[in-house]
């Protein structure tokens, strides 16, 4: 007698065990469902739509921040480390994803931002405005990305190599250290201000990159933007002709 009673208590554990984790299962399908579906339904806004719910971001640019395209159509707003190679490989691989025929009409804007928990400045951010002084920030950032510059009698072989002026480089590592340590500084600072810790970061018009639009979205909104504005400068220069007044 008790050793029925005992296969059929084990039976109806079996069973129970089995009924809870088909249910466990079952939710984790569900849940596994929703993810998917939110997903799905997140790839199918469109992005005019979608826009106009994000929170765009008004970001502080200082004067002594590089600028590339200053006439540009729509801004991009780069936070990187000169200093790390791992940063610099990421900002090459994220504008290879971009548009190269649209480009031309990006400004695009660097500021630094420390990749490491101590936060502390290297040479070769400082390296980097001395570039800008001398008008060859891109160059600098482009090589500095391909080999090792940590030293500092390379960084000069660097600048020599891009063109600069000796005299004139001279100048300026000379008189301006402290005011760049300065800049630099507060870059890095309001890089932390923005409560992200990846280096590097990007936004475009104020909408963060990867967080707000996907590489797919960006190059749709430059494209939008681009359009739009060669569609004015068309009807501008021919408004007479269409009649327009």
């Amino acid at each position: 007698m008790k050793k029925n009673i005992l296969i059929i208590f084990t039976l109806l554990l079996l069973n129970m065990q089995a009924f809870a984790q088909e249910k466990s299962d079952s939710e984790q399908k569900t849940d596994d469902s929703k993810v998917i579906e939110e997903k799905v339904e997140e790839e199918q806004i469109p992005l005019a739509e979608k826009l106009p719910v994000l929170s765009r971001k008004n970001l502080i640019i200082y004067e002594f921040n590089p600028v590339k395209n200053k006439d540009g159509i729509v801004t991009l707003v780069e936070f990187n480390d000169l200093g790390c190679k791992e940063c610099l490989q990421k900002s090459k691989e994220f504008y290879a994803q971009l548009i190269k025929e649209n480009m031309r009409h990006v400004k695009v804007i660097y500021k630094h931002a420390n990749s490491n928990n101590l936060n502390l400045v290297n040479q070769l951010a400082i390296s980097g405005l001395v570039a800008d002084s001398l008008g060859k920030f891109w160059e600098f950032k482009k090589q500095v990305g391909l080999k090792d510059y940590s030293n500092f009698d390379n960084q000069i072989s660097l600048f020599l190599e891009l063109g600069a002026d000796k005299n004139k480089l001279t100048d300026l590592l000379n008189d301006s250290t402290k005011t760049l340590y300065r800049k630099i500084d507060a870059d890095a600072n309001y890089a932390s201000s923005l409560k992200s810790k990846t280096v590097p970061m990007f936004y475009l018009d104020g909408y963060k990159v990867q967080e707000d639009l996907t590489i797919p979205e960006i190059n749709e909104y430059i494209q939008t933007k681009v359009d739009g504005h060669l569609k004015a400068v068309y009807e501008e220069q021919n408004k007479y002709k269409m009649g327009k007044f």
